[in-house]
């Protein structure tokens, strides 16, 4: 399986995730490219692409925010999950 890995520019530094413990399932109202997601969490005060996996209706697999980095997608839980967004509804 390939993981397809993106440059992103990154608005803030991010906290070490040291464990895991459960993975938090998402999914994105509507389509669009992984890049939205980025921007629009910059947007949101966020150093960017809160979930750690994207996943798109073609099943192209797209990195996000980096595994070992705490998510910002299940606030309270974002210390010890790794968050998955899948594209669709």
């Amino acid at each position: 399986m390939e993981i397809i890995d993106i440059e992103y520019f990154w608005a803030k530094g991010m906290t070490p995730r040291k464990k895991t413990e459960a993975i938090v399932i998402h999914h994105r109202c509507g389509n669009g490219d992984v890049m939205s997601i980025h921007n629009s969490h910059i947007k949101n005060g966020w150093s960017g692409i809160g979930y750690h996996f994207y996943i798109r209706k073609d099943g192209s697999i797209y990195r996000g925010r980096p595994i070992e980095a705490k998510g910002a997608h299940a606030e309270e839980h974002n210390d010890y999950t790794i968050g998955v967004c899948f594209e669709g509804n």
